[in-house]
């Protein structure tokens, strides 16, 4: 049996942090598509793609919050460790969103 690459253990990690993703099929295998409910706010999205490149984790993150100046922007990952700081990134700017919303201040973290 394959040890998982860097993309399947990412991939677990999010369904962890964020629950079940949306799914989309394509030729070279699955993109996963994780939608972040914020408590007052619009969502943010997540999209792990490029499956065509297993030890590669490529995210598309969608904030369409008012006030991003990137709305939708990339990261990638070859190593575990890169992953984490990319998974707590998205974590504080998912709760940044909602706490933004309530009027908490203003942003510190994110992938502008």
């Amino acid at each position: 049996m394959d040890s998982p690459t860097i993309r399947d253990e990412v991939r677990l990690a999010m369904n962890e942090k964020f629950g079940k993703p949306l799914v989309l099929n394509v030729e070279s295998g699955a993109i996963y598509r994780w939608v972040l409910k914020r408590e007052r706010g619009p969502s943010l999205y997540i999209t792990l793609d490029a499956p065509e490149l297993p030890a590669l984790v490529h995210l598309l993150i969608s904030d369409p919050l008012p006030d991003e100046v990137n709305p939708i922007s990339a990261a990638l990952a070859r190593t575990w460790d890169e992953a984490a700081v990319l998974l707590d990134r998205i974590m504080a700017q998912w709760k940044r969103g909602s706490a933004e919303e309530r009027g908490a201040g203003k942003r510190e973290h994110g992938f502008a």
